[in-house]
């Protein structure tokens, strides 16, 4: 998901210019470059108000999008009667992504997946345990078993060893 603010409270700025704030967080995968299209840029009071109407383009170059990584796991994972199948994890600075399938009918297994996964821990190469008090877990939709992790703040990835789900720790690694 992405999102995106707009400040033009910053006094060192000219009066035509302002700051946008851009979040990419639980991206499928980190990108090299992205494409921001800007249209009519304005205020929201009760609808909005254009300032200044047209289109802008803007071509975004990440220049830590290497510092991202990938585990293909592979790993059965169990919670009393209901087994996953943990697919893939993948790590940035920002966000980590887990991707798993369930073996059986998944609509009775998509309650687990979330309970368990609320109960999820992040270890560093340091063995500083992150629990949910360092990141925020949201869920993709009911038939797909996709658990983004969003870190409140930024973590080196290539730190980020292992990762506890449904009590057995996941070497990243």
């Amino acid at each position: 998901s992405h999102t995106y603010t707009y400040s033009d409270e910053d006094d060192t700025l000219a009066a035509n210019q302002f700051e946008l704030h851009y979040w990419l967080v639980q991206y499928p995968s980190v990108p090299d470059a992205l494409s921001l299209t800007l249209t009519d840029f304005g205020c929201y009071d009760d609808q909005f108000t254009p300032a200044v109407e047209g289109v802008w383009t803007v071509d975004v170059t990440f220049d830590g999008a290497d510092t991202a990584r990938s585990a293909d796991v592979q790993q059965e994972l169990a919670v009393g009667d209901t087994a996953f199948l943990l697919e893939s994890v993948q790590v940035s600075p920002f966000a980590c992504t887990v991707l798993m399938t369930a073996q059986g009918d998944s609509a009775d297994a998509y309650p687990v997946f979330v309970n368990g996964m609320r109960e999820c821990t992040v270890t560093l190469r340091d063995g500083t345990v992150l629990d949910t008090g360092a990141f925020h877990a949201e869920f993709s939709q009911q038939d797909d078993f996709r658990c983004f992790l969003t870190f409140f703040a930024p973590i080196a990835a290539e730190g980020i060893v292992s990762l506890t789900i449904f009590g057995t720790e996941i070497p990243l690694s």
